[in-house]
Order: structure tokens, then C-alpha cells, then sequence
């Protein structure tokens, strides 16, 4: 079960008074996730993998709008990807 979920039920069970303001899972979502060791090293792998797509735009696409849109995307999906990692599934 996800954190958020055992949030979820705990704050049900208490009452509607002990219900945060804000929705269990957006609370999750915005909270720190700190990597265990093992994703650190997925997260590195990650970033290692950008960067080297990154350096191959760099030496394969002109200076342009379009490199720099495809370096932005690439800079987004490894965010994404590393949200996913310390996130553990759970979103």
C-alpha cells in the first residue's frame, strides 16, 4: 500500500475533522521522497542516460529552437523518470 493510502484510511478513521485540507494523494505527491541507495543509483542511471541523449543532440542537431525543445524534453523526462523512482509506482 502506498503512503498516501494509509494516510487516506487513518484520517478516515479519526473523523472529517482530522482530514487535511489538502487530498491525501496530492499531499504525497508534493512531499519529499528521499532515494534509498538503491535508487540513487537507478536516478544516476538516469541522468547518465540524459546526458549522453543530450551530448548526441548537441553534436547532431544545428543550434536551433528545436534542439533546444528537444534537450528541454529530454531534461522533462528524466525528471519524470526520477519522480517514478522515488515515487516507487505509487502515482
Amino acid at each position: 500500500m502506498c503512503d498516501y493510502q494509509t494516510e487516506k484510511a487513518q484520517a478516515e478513521t479519526l473523523g472529517k475533522y482530522a482530514t487535511p485540507a489538502v487530498p491525501p494523494s496530492n499531499r504525497f505527491i508534493t512531499q519529499h521522497h528521499a532515494p534509498s541507495y538503491e535508487e540513487i543509483k537507478s536516478i544516476a542511471n538516469i541522468r547518465l542516460a540524459a546526458e549522453n541523449f543530450m551530448n548526441a543532440i548537441d553534436a547532431n542537431c544545428p543550434p536551433s529552437a528545436d534542439a533546444s525543445d528537444a534537450k528541454r524534453k529530454v531534461r522533462e523526462a528524466m525528471m519524470t523518470a526520477n519522480a517514478s523512482i522515488v515515487l516507487r509506482g505509487c502515482v
